[in-house]
This record gives C-alpha cells, structure tokens and sequence, in this order.
C-alpha cells in the first residue's frame, strides 16, 4: 500500500492532469519566520520545469488593480475576494501544467497591541493545499530577521508578542 508522500511522488512522475486536483504545498508562518528565505532555496534547488513557485503576496499584487498598495487599502471582504483570486489563478496554472506549485504566504496577520492575529487565510485556500507547512521559528530569531531585513518594511515586534503570535 502507498503512503501519501510515495503518491505525491508518483504523480509528480508521472505528471499530473487538469482532471486530477494539482499539488499545491502552502507555506505558512509569522512574518519574518523564513518563509521567501525557504521558497527561494527550494527555487535552487528543485526543477524549475517540474514546480511552481511563488510568493502570494506578489499574485496579490499582480492581479489586484494598484498593486499591493491599492489592495491594503481595501475592506476586509475585498481582500478576501483578491485573495481567493491569487489562490484560485494559482492552482488553476498547476493544474493546466501539470506542475506542482509551492506557495509562500500568511495564515494570519498581528500587529503590536494586539493580543490575537488576524486570520488572512481564505477557503480557498484550505480547498487547494495539498499540504501545509507551517514554519516554527523562535520568537528570538523571528526578531532578530525581523530587524536584519532591510528588505522588508516591519513593523517592530517584542520577542513576548511575537511568541504569542
């Protein structure tokens, strides 16, 4: 009998139809936990014709009339409407190669003060992904990548908010 990853290995084999649901791996985790480090050493190191990748915030930002910046000043509905955009042109483009898609993106947003995030995900994602990695950095790395990041513009976060995160 076959395991769930010996599958995934034959299918990507083999080569997955547009009849079959595609493969698409989620990367989940707090901001500045890894995730675009992860997807780029995967971009290195996998074959590029068998996979997909991408950084859901750029489909966002793609597809979104204004870009990012249009889509942050958006109601909470209309975010989530982008959202499940991205996500669905996603696993539309694995399932019509074939390709196994590899997505990095947020669960969930926190912002200082307060206590809980806010959830980001969407129901589409919860339809598409195969499998959900969810990277669990320390709360004392996150912040230092955080603050060595000049890349990314972050709000500061104190370790104990980000170990609640």
């Amino acid at each position: 009998m076959a395991t769930g990853f010996e599958n995934v290995a034959d299918r990507m084999a083999s080569g997955s139809t547009s009849s079959e649901k595609p493969i698409v791996v989620g990367i989940y985790g707090i901001s500045g936990s890894g995730k675009s480090y992860l997807l780029k050493q995967l971009r290195q190191k996998l074959e590029e014709p068998r996979f997909l990748f991408y950084e859901g915030s750029e489909v966002i930002d793609s597809l979104t009339p204004g870009g990012l910046d249009a889509f942050k000043k958006l109601n909470d509905e209309e975010k989530n409407r982008w959202r499940q955009l991205a996500i669905d042109t996603i696993r539309q483009e694995a399932a019509e190669t074939g390709r196994m898609a590899i997505v990095a993106g947020h669960f969930m947003f926190c912002s200082a003060g307060e206590e809980f995030g806010q959830p980001v995900y969407t129901k589409n994602d919860l339809e598409t992904f195969t499998y959900i990695l969810y990277l669990d950095a320390s709360a004392q790395l996150i912040a230092q990548c955080r603050l060595d990041n000049k890349e990314r513009d972050r709000p500061s976060l104190s370790t104990n908010h980000l170990h609640k995160w």
